[in-house]
């Protein structure tokens, strides 16, 4: 119950309290679950909070599994509660009186309308309150849940250091409320009601692929500001801003370039003597993606004496090894060759400063066919390689190596791009994914870009810029800006 009262404490209207509901609210931070008689109108308000808190974070747990009828029931379930709850809102009002409500009651009201989702008109209507009593309070609900909306949404991002969700909720809580102060302070009186619009500008210096930017304003606010000293991130992220067509169509035509290429006539690092190398070292049960195992008197004789394998199963297990073997040397010398490309550009300044003379917020934002402007395509080729590079997990140990790059990972690779072909060979195993694959040709207007998601339509007004951080703060901290620093590891 205490870190639930210090959680309410947070939530508007923030109005003086009584002497006996300071009392109360002391009694709970002290731990105490048995105040006295003189408080007890107070802790059945908030006892019965507590009930419903409690029971609701269970329902919520059980909404999150897979199970589609479970996940209805539960929600159903806690719809039923939210309602029975505010029945008890309002027969505790009128056991009370509406004259004087406490500070308590109207911060569970606020904390309902926001966590629960109602609008101000819906939820005084359940309580039997007008609706005018919001603004008495003294509390904005609607810009409110804004600033609670968890809208984080970016490709996985394999680092240490992954931002968290409850962080990116925490920035957005604090950029609002900046907002919020700030206006308070022009008007230099209570602000009644918050707007979006009224928010100041939010200037991410070190945006990365500017996922926390997309995530934190929302329709109405002031378009951000994104920068990020290193190009290819901000290559990334005006592509899927401006071009995730274009984009889909690069990564359509990489793939089939790649399951098209004719292994006899390039100059691959990871060969099959790699490949051989490799598999030979892990556990037994994965050696039958070799294909010379399936060569083998006794592998033969043990699967056909204990399995019941035919002669034709044998044949088919050695062309899936063989299959398998093919797509995965496909697939680590292709992310080989997009760590090269990566490399050398990192290794050059020449080349960093020519990405970073570029004015993103002077490109054409609506060709129908890029290819006709040359910088257009350096963009979209770098955004290409980073997402191609960062949608691979390393292994246990390592950052970024080749051998992260195998069947189950490239089919996990297509699938967040939700190529329905797929679905087919979900279940099967490594070797009859990469058979599956190899044969795949993707069409750009098939895929789409579940794992950058729909927050890029936050920043189409956004200004992009590749500079340094110093000179975006040159100016010094304005009035009308909220900076956040996420600095890199190497600037600490």
């Amino acid at each position: 119950m205490k870190e639930l009262m210090l959680e309410l404490l947070t939530y508007e209207p923030f109005g003086e309290l009584k002497t006996e509901e300071k009392e109360y609210i002391h009694e709970i931070l002290s731990g105490s679950c048995n105040p006295p008689p003189t408080q007890a109108k107070f802790h059945e308000l908030f006892s019965g909070f507590y009930g419903y808190y409690v029971q609701c974070k269970k329902l919520e747990d059980a909404m999150k599994t897979k199970d589609a009828k479970k996940t209805k029931d539960a929600k159903k379930a806690k719809d039923a509660e939210c309602s029975r709850y505010i029945s008890k809102l309002r027969a505790w009002k009128a056991k009370n009186g509406r004259a004087h409500l406490p500070v308590l009651y109207k911060k569970i009201c606020f904390y309902l309308m926001v966590r629960e989702g109602f609008t101000g008109i819906e939820f005084m209507k359940q309580i039997d309150s007008d609706v005018s009593r919001i603004r008495e309070w003294n509390i904005s609900p609607e810009f409110r849940k804004r600033a609670e909306a968890d809208t984080y949404s970016v490709i996985r991002s394999y680092r240490s250091g992954t931002k968290r969700k409850y962080l990116v909720l925490l920035i957005k809580r604090l950029y609002y409320e900046a907002g919020r102060q700030v206006s308070e302070a022009e008007s230099k009186s209570k602000i009644q009601s918050m707007t979006l619009s009224k928010l100041p500008q939010f200037v991410d210096v070190f945006a990365g692929t500017a996922s926390v930017a997309a995530s934190i304003v929302t329709d109405g606010c002031p378009p951000p500001v994104v920068n990020d000293f290193d190009p290819v991130p901000l290559c990334f992220s005006w592509a899927c801003t401006h071009y995730q067509d274009a984009l889909c169509a690069e990564i359509a035509e990489f793939h089939n370039d790649l399951m098209q290429k004719d292994p006899q006539s390039t100059n691959w690092s990871y060969d099959e003597k790699a490949y051989e190398a490799h598999y030979e070292s892990i556990e037994q049960r994965t050696v039958l993606t070799l294909p010379k195992v399936w060569d083998d008197p006794m592998t033969q004789w043990l699967h056909m004496e204990f399995y019941g394998y035919s002669k034709e199963d044998i044949e088919e297990g050695r062309r899936l090894a063989q299959r398998h073997q093919e797509l995965v040397i496909r697939a680590r010398n292709s992310y080989i060759d997009v760590r090269k490309v990566l490399d050398r550009l990192e290794r050059s300044d020449d080349a960093k400063n020519c990405l970073r003379s570029i004015d993103f917020n002077k490109l054409p934002k609506a060709m129908s066919n890029p290819q006709k402007a040359p910088v257009l395509m350096d963009v979209l080729d770098y955004a290409l390689a980073m997402f191609f590079y960062y949608s691979f997990p390393p292994l246990a140990g390592h950052i970024y190596h080749e051998t992260i790059v195998d069947a189950r990972s490239y089919f996990l690779y297509l699938s967040s791009l939700q190529v329905d072909s797929l679905n087919d060979v979900k279940k099967e195993d490594q070797a009859v994914k990469a058979d599956t694959l190899l044969g795949l040709q993707l069409e750009a207007s098939s895929l789409t870009l579940e794992s950058i998601g729909e927050f890029s339509k936050h920043l189409r007004k956004a200004e992009f810029y590749c500079k340094d951080f110093r000179d975006i703060l040159q100016n010094g901290p304005e009035a009308e800006r909220v900076y956040y620093l996420d600095s890199p590891c190497r600037l600490l």
